[in-house]
């Protein structure tokens, strides 16, 4: 199980990794980033919320949930990232939407793949 600490980290780099992708385009528009962030965060904690596609493997180890969790990130931060991009510009900027869609999946493996063991503290989903 996710761990509460495990939870907030995974989000706060999310939003960050957002933050800094949003900040890199020129001109920076506020309303992209936001959509971004929504994107990045509407999937990791719908994700979080299926209790079976929470990872209980061991450090440095990939099972098929952590792959699975993966695409599943992936495919919702690219679907509300996309649409959130539509509704905005009335288009999709395909190299911003690629850029937070892989920011987002590599923060998210990262994070699955190298967190700490299981450990005691309180668990935010059982």
């Amino acid at each position: 199980m996710m761990t509460t600490q495990q939870f907030w980290k995974g989000l706060f780099m999310l939003v960050v990794t957002t933050l800094i992708t949003g900040f890199s385009q020129t001109p920076i528009n506020y309303a992209l980033i936001g959509i971004a962030a929504v994107a990045a965060i509407l999937p990791y904690v719908g994700k979080n919320l299926i209790a079976i596609l929470n990872s209980d493997s061991q450090p440095g180890t990939l099972s098929l949930i952590n792959i699975i969790s993966v695409v599943l990130i992936g495919l919702g931060t690219a679907l509300t990232n996309g649409l959130g991009q539509y509704f905005i510009e009335g288009q999709i900027l395909w190299p911003v939407l690629w850029k937070v869609v892989i920011y987002a999946t590599g923060t998210y493996f990262l994070t699955t793949f190298f967190s700490p063991p299981n450990s005691t503290s309180k668990k935010l989903f059982v």
